[in-house]
């Protein structure tokens, strides 16, 4: 999988982008608030249909303009162009190999891509959510995953309306259970498989970039209650944690268990790597984690990395690339002009125009 032309119109502050890309990949080179990063963001926004530092999708139109258009040509298996028209209105334009498409999960993932950015610490010290969330992204090109926990977070919030309503329907309450047992199964299944298939490549990855072994784990933690968390027998254990906590449920109004409660966490010798791991530490694991998942991909996603060099020394920086290159095509963004990252075609982002460096 790579890309091979990226063409952006009123894309944050580019005005217009025609760009020619290699199987290599590139190096953007420039000044904070350049526009650099926004190369990245438009390849991400158009394989998830989501930015990963921006809620608001109005915000990615340039400004004083109606609409942002983002082209993405290259190699994505089946498919070869990927075309996506946003307006201040919300009205989406959106064609796959110049067919139009109505729903956005017929085109999720079909271009795959890893983001690695400055914040990616977060993942770690930050919200059991935000890991969920990110969890959820690694496994978004799953299409029967992702129909599931769509359903599964309406039922959900079907659920919760009516424990706020504080009025009992016990028909309507094992009806909504059932529901709810139906499609947690399957999306828990699915997350331990995912972790299982991590714990090795991770395990690898983190003891070549920290050069020491010192025993790195992940473990999926469900939302259960523990004393019912029977892994063996997952459906009889979540319909007997909801019938438990019924009474709770009601007078909360919320769900308390359920995978919306799910957590992964990472361990350094048996203990929390987010309050016994420094800061280094940390960088390397979660770094480890996305090339990880990349690595157990069927094809090969492509690489985003928005200054991830500034926590790793010299040595990491070249374990690093030594990792990457020859594998993935990779897009990466810096302040400063790295010599180690020479070997990529280079890129002078400024003010958003972007021209080659010979």
């Amino acid at each position: 999988m790579h890309i091979e032309h990226i063409f952006l119109k009123d894309f944050r502050n580019f005005e217009q982008l025609s760009l020619e890309t290699s199987r290599q990949g590139a190096f953007f080179v420039g000044d904070n608030g350049a526009g650099k990063t926004n190369i990245l963001e438009s390849i991400y926004f158009a394989s998830i249909f989501r930015s990963f530092r921006e809620r608001q999708i109005r915000n990615l139109i340039k400004d004083r303009c109606e609409a942002f258009f983002i082209r993405i040509q290259g190699d994505f298996g089946d498919n070869r162009q990927i075309e996506i028209g946003i307006d201040r209105h919300f009205e989406r334009n959106i064609k796959l190999d110049e067919v139009f498409v109505s729903k956005i999960t017929e085109i999720v993932s079909v271009l795959k891509v890893i983001f690695l950015g400055p914040n990616d610490v977060n993942l770690l010290t930050g919200s059991p959510e935000k890991r969920r969330q990110q969890f959820d992204i690694f496994l978004s090109s799953n299409k029967e995953y992702i129909e599931n926990l769509i359903k599964y977070q309406s039922v959900l919030k079907e659920r919760n309306a009516y424990l706020k309503r504080k009025s009992i329907d016990r028909n309507l309450e094992d009806v909504q259970s059932e529901m709810l047992v139906d499609l947690a199964v399957p999306i828990w299944e699915t997350r331990m498989s995912l972790i299982e298939d991590l714990r090795k490549p991770l395990t690898e990855l983190a003891a070549s970039l920290l050069s020491e072994d010192l025993d790195i784990e992940i473990r999926h933690k469900i939302g259960l209650q523990s004393e019912l968390c029977n892994m063996e027998n997952i459906r009889e254990a979540y319909a007997e944690s909801l019938k438990k906590s019924f009474e709770y449920d009601l007078n909360q109004g919320f769900t308390q268990y359920g995978p919306h409660r799910d957590d992964y966490e990472f361990l350094i010798g048996k203990k929390p790597l987010s309050i016994y791991g420094s800061q280094g530490q940390i960088r390397c694991v979660v770094t480890s984690l996305k090339i990880a998942f990349a690595s157990i991909q069927d094809r090969k996603p492509i690489l985003l990395l928005d200054e991830i060099f500034a926590e790793l020394d010299y040595d990491r920086q070249n374990l690093l690339i030594e990792i990457v290159r020859d594998r993935y095509q990779c897009f990466f963004c810096s302040a400063n002009l790295i010599p180690q990252l020479k070997i990529y075609p280079l890129f002078k982002v400024d003010k958003g125009e972007v021209s080659k460096i010979d």
